[in-house]
């Protein structure tokens, strides 16, 4: 069994549970919510130590694991069609045409990204993409290293419902074709996503947990 720290972070406020994982089994242990006004770092941000001290203050156990989402917003997400190349050469290509599609420079950005299934109808590879600013992971780094705990995961609060969603619908019977839209409330924020059912639904979700904690 293992306690694990799982958090969504937000431009106003960071809330999440602490879970114990282990036989099959989720059983939350505690839940919160703190105010990012509670931070004291002033404009160079938040004080290292911050997070682990606005979690005692709330009595939250400790983790030896953290997971994050992070708001849709703060995320810039692109399905690439690329020429049928061999997989040591995908990150270079990602790489390159990410940056010819977004306005801000590509070294100040964290980047990862998923091959996705091979489709008849497309010649070459489809990945999907995701980048987010340095500094945001940077300051998610630096609070986790406060935490001394190990953050295995940053991840997308949409593509995280979305995955939810593909699981719970796996043991339903009959004609899964078509699309679902899925809608999360948060607040006062909402993250809508839509799915197609198709037979590379499964491998578009798998993107949950494994992103933007960066590759060289």
């Amino acid at each position: 069994m293992s306690d694990t720290l799982a958090l969504e972070w937000e431009h106003e406020q960071i809330s999440g549970v602490l879970a114990t994982l282990g036989g099959g089994q989720v059983v939350v242990r505690q839940s919160f919510v703190i105010p990012r006004k509670t931070a004291t770092g002033g404009e160079a941000g938040l004080a290292p130590d911050w997070l682990r001290q606005e979690l005692a203050r709330l009595g939250v156990g400790t983790a030896g694991q953290v997971l994050v989402t992070l708001p849709r917003d703060d995320a810039f997400v692109r399905r690439l069609e690329l020429p049928e190349v061999p997989d040591e050469e995908l990150p270079a290509i990602v790489r390159f045409q990410m940056g010819t599609k977004s306005s801000v420079s590509m070294d100040e950005q964290s980047l990862d990204f998923i091959p996705l299934a091979k489709r008849s109808e497309i010649p070459g590879r489809e990945v999907l993409a995701a980048t987010v600013p340095h500094e945001l992971l940077k300051e998610i780094q630096q609070q986790c290293q406060g935490l001394n705990a190990t953050l295995v995961g940053v991840g997308l609060a949409a593509t995280a419902i979305a995955e939810l969603v593909v699981r719970a619908e796996e043991g339903i019977t009959g004609d899964r074709t078509g699309v679902s839209l899925v809608v999360g409330r948060f607040a006062h924020r909402l993250e809508i996503r839509s799915e197609e059912h198709t037979s590379e639904l499964q491998s578009h979700s798998d993107l949950v947990c494994r992103l933007l904690l960066e590759k060289k």
